[in-house]
């Protein structure tokens, strides 16, 4: 199952690891708060320094949904 971000998603050298660890949106970077939790919203491959492209589980905002392709 695949899924692309519904607002547009950095180029993979763009992406922080923070982002791909879990810890910010994988849309817009910005971390949990009180008022703005971060869900689980996927699985999405990025390239790594070979091109291979590797699976991360990514979290977003309420502001920054995945939909399924």
């Amino acid at each position: 199952m695949a899924y692309v971000l519904e607002r547009r998603l950095p180029l993979p050298e763009q992406v922080s690891i923070a982002r791909l660890h879990g810890e910010a949106c994988i849309g817009c970077g910005r971390t949990a708060a009180k008022d703005r939790p971060l869900a689980l919203a996927g699985t999405i491959a990025v390239p790594d320094a070979e091109g291979i492209e590797r699976p991360w589980q990514v979290v977003t905002c309420p502001d920054c949904t995945l939909r399924e392709t």
